[in-house]
């Protein structure tokens, strides 16, 4: 077994830098993801924009829906709703550190 000894401060210092490293990933992944989900204009399921939205409950996705902040279409009762909409609605809730 081999043994490897840092300073603390060099060990706060690397830690840190693969932290941010770690987070710069995983922000353009994600951004990468929403840009791909962007790109489609195809209309999803009730249980689907839970999903998206990540909500528990109905009752908010309606809530969403009365106050016409996403799109939908209904025939009967069945509603689809556009994801582009909804994807629009997360990007502007989207709280950025700096």
């Amino acid at each position: 077994m081999e043994l490897i000894v840092f300073e603390q401060e060099s060990y706060y210092k690397m830690m840190e830098e693969m932290m941010t490293m770690m987070y710069k990933v995983i922000r353009l992944e994600k951004e990468a993801t929403m840009q791909g989900l962007e790109e489609e204009d195809d209309y999803i399921t009730t249980e689907e924009a839970l999903k998206l939205l990540n909500l528990k409950s109905k009752n908010r996705l309606y809530q969403l829906r009365r106050e016409n902040i996403i799109d939908f279409f209904q025939h009967g009762r069945r509603a689809i709703y556009s994801r582009k909409s909804i994807i629009a609605y997360i990007q502007a809730h989207k709280i950025s550190k700096k």
